[in-house]
């Protein structure tokens, strides 16, 4: 019997049905609905203008003027001021994070820090299901849990599409404690700053398998995925505003676009999540 061809470029896995696929959006933060995300309940959620506009400016024109402001590489160019995980030796990342909380808690020393007000609401909400919430550590030191990042990609795609869960599997960081949060989803947390225009989140009900992540070699590094194996899979086109708050399961595929012109600006607040076998919300960068 002959072996069926399988298309190198195909992505193939899990998609979910109506009432998990859902982005619904809302003009208040309602803590339950992020709590269903993080539990794996629902695929996302939208909050808008929900952050107070001065909050966002204040920590934009620091972060603007920030001395510790870093260009990324190719993969997803743009500046940033935190310390990434992705695909970094323990030892380079743990080097790079006193430094980089400095910087960022310079910047986000703010009356109703969004992030450490959002995730305060989720751990009510919850009743108790979740005792706490803290940066993931190494080595008894905690690491970035906040990033902030303007993206700078040309092309259809500041951010072309991936997703989340692969990266915490690299053997390099066998040791880091994000490598055990396999019961509930690795979710972005991201608050939109500042976009002036474009910058919108493309995000597909393709969560892709083992397989296709072996047949693209991005087991590791959940990037780049073929925007053209997308095209089967239902896709969400979510416009993002400053002011906005949205959450939604990183294992699926999603994407940003590409800013309208060379001077508009998208900035976002972020950070990944997930819950521990502790009932703990885990969070890095």
């Amino acid at each position: 019997m002959p072996i069926e061809d399988v298309n190198e470029t195909a992505v193939t896995g899990w998609s979910g049905d109506s009432d998990f696929f859902a982005f619904p959006e809302y003009q208040v933060f309602d803590a339950s609905v992020a709590l269903s995300v993080l539990q794996g309940n629902l695929a996302g959620v939208i909050f808008r203008n929900c952050i107070d506009i001065t909050v966002c400016d204040a920590i934009i024109e620091k972060f603007w003027a920030h001395p510790e402001r870093q260009r990324r590489s190719a993969e997803a160019p743009g500046f940033y001021i935190g310390a990434l995980h992705w695909l970094t030796p323990m030892s380079e990342l743990m080097s790079k994070v006193t430094r980089a909380r400095e910087a960022l808690y310079s910047i986000l020393d703010t009356p109703n820090e969004p992030t450490a007000e959002a995730i305060s609401k989720i751990l009510s909400a919850s009743g108790g299901t979740l005792k706490s919430a803290r940066a993931a550590i190494h080595n008894g030191q905690p690491v970035c849990d906040r990033l902030i990042r303007a993206w700078e990609g040309e092309g259809s795609y500041s951010l072309n599409p991936h997703e989340d869960e692969s990266q915490i599997s690299w053997p390099g960081q066998a040791e880091f404690e994000i490598s055990q949060l396999t019961s509930h989803p690795v979710c972005a947390l991201n608050i939109c700053l500042e976009n002036t225009s474009g910058g919108d989140l493309h995000y597909w009900n393709i969560r892709p398998d083992q397989q296709s992540k072996q047949r693209l070699g991005v087991q590791h590094s959940g990037i780049p995925y073929p925007l053209e194996s997308l095209t089967q899979y239902q896709r969400f086109v979510v416009p993002i505003r400053r002011g906005d708050l949205y959450l939604f399961n990183g294992a699926l595929l999603h994407a940003v676009t590409s800013k309208s012109g060379p001077a508009d600006r998208r900035t976002t607040l972020s950070n990944l999540m997930s819950i521990n076998d502790n009932h703990e919300l885990i969070q890095w960068t």
